[in-house]
């Protein structure tokens, strides 16, 4: 990755919405989809092992993989990041990042 690569638009911010489960990120985060919509505007979609609930869509709420899937990817290097909840694996793939910068 060359620096080129990573300045992105000018003006452009990486703004980070973190907290603990139940904090409302969500809620933040249809605030700004909805209320405040720019097209230049990404959200990434996390991967998590854990299972899918009725109300959630693989690929817009999470991307929802097996332990396996999730474990190849950290060894690949593909997450930014991972982190284990409650006996549940959640993680930032580094490409949907990358390639919104």
């Amino acid at each position: 990755m060359t620096a080129a690569r990573c300045v992105g638009e000018p003006g452009a911010l990486l703004a980070i919405i973190s907290g603990p489960s139940g904090v409302g990120k969500d809620t933040i985060i249809e605030v700004l989809r909805g209320r405040h919509p720019d097209p230049r505007r990404h959200f990434v979609v996390t991967c998590t092992t854990r299972e899918r609930r009725r109300s959630e869509m693989d690929g817009q709420n999470y991307h929802f993989l097996s332990s396996e899937a999730f474990a190849a990817l950290r060894e690949h290097g593909a997450l930014l990041e991972a982190s284990e909840v409650h006996g549940n694996w959640y993680g930032t793939p580094r490409d949907q990042v990358v390639d919104a910068l």
